[in-house]
């Protein structure tokens, strides 16, 4: 069971898109663009927030974007 930084329950989940986020290491063998793959296949409202160093692996950077212009 999750429970917030204060130590307490969470509540239920607030009106809006599912948040998703990836803090890491953005190359392949990390998955994120499967992430990005699977938002085509479901209908539900999302937003993905990915955070890296895109600098590192600039040609899988650009797939992520290709992926995420879809």
């Amino acid at each position: 069971r999750l429970q917030s930084l204060e130590g307490g329950r969470r509540g239920a989940r607030r009106e809006g898109p599912l948040r998703v986020g990836y803090i890491g290491t953005l190359s392949h063998y990390k998955g994120v663009h499967v992430l990005l793959q699977a938002l085509e296949h479901t209908a539900a409202s999302m937003e993905v927030r990915i955070h890296g160093r895109f600098e590192d692996y600039p040609e899988y950077s650009a797939e992520l974007r290709r992926l995420a212009a879809r």
